[in-house]
């Protein structure tokens, strides 16, 4: 069953800065689609929720959710690689060892550009007057998403960067090491 779109009231974008890209759709309406509440079964200030992301932010938005004044993502990388599980089973006397792929992590930019940008719009509408958003990313995107960053908060709003340093493993010999997120 399809439902009518439904009008997002979405703040304003920061003026000045405007990208776009190869299928840019600006977000300006929601298609409500069945997010389940886990627990409690009314909006609160703690709930657990099964959805999308972006399902579960466009039910926060249309639901008049109360203001966040914290949103933490982590987002896809685009690391262009794929992520597998390796399950290791007990069968007939010795383990056995089963990958599975998690995930594929391969996106075209555009459509990269065009998720994150959904996101950060919706959670934008969720944040409060004081609220922060910190966005958990690597130099696969770090440089796109701080433009869609600063394209949907302001540049004006721009705090921090806080980087993640490890030393793990070896140093590449012909190129800056890429040990921080």
């Amino acid at each position: 069953m399809t439902t009518a779109p439904t009008t997002l009231p979405l703040p304003p974008l920061s003026n000045g800065l405007r990208l776009t890209w190869d299928n840019f759709v600006p977000l300006r309406h929601a298609h409500p689609q069945e997010t389940h509440v886990i627990w409690p079964s009314v909006l609160s200030q703690n709930q657990l929720f099964w959805s999308s992301s972006k399902r579960l932010l466009e039910h926060l938005v249309t639901s008049q959710a109360p203001a966040f004044t914290l949103a933490y993502i982590d987002p896809p990388f685009a690391s262009k690689a794929n992520y597998i599980r390796r399950l290791r089973f007990y069968v007939r006397d010795r383990w056995v060892k089963l990958p599975i792929q998690e995930y594929s992590d391969h996106w075209k930019d555009s459509d990269y550009l065009q998720f994150i940008y959904e996101h950060l719009t919706l959670i934008h509408a969720l944040l409060a007057p004081n609220g922060s958003i910190v966005v958990h990313c690597d130099w696969h995107q770090n440089h796109h998403i701080r433009l869609l960053l600063d394209q949907v908060f302001g540049r004006s709003q721009f705090q921090n960067e806080l980087i993640f340093a490890y030393g793990a493993g070896g140093q590449p010999k012909h190129k800056f090491p890429r040990k921080h997120d």
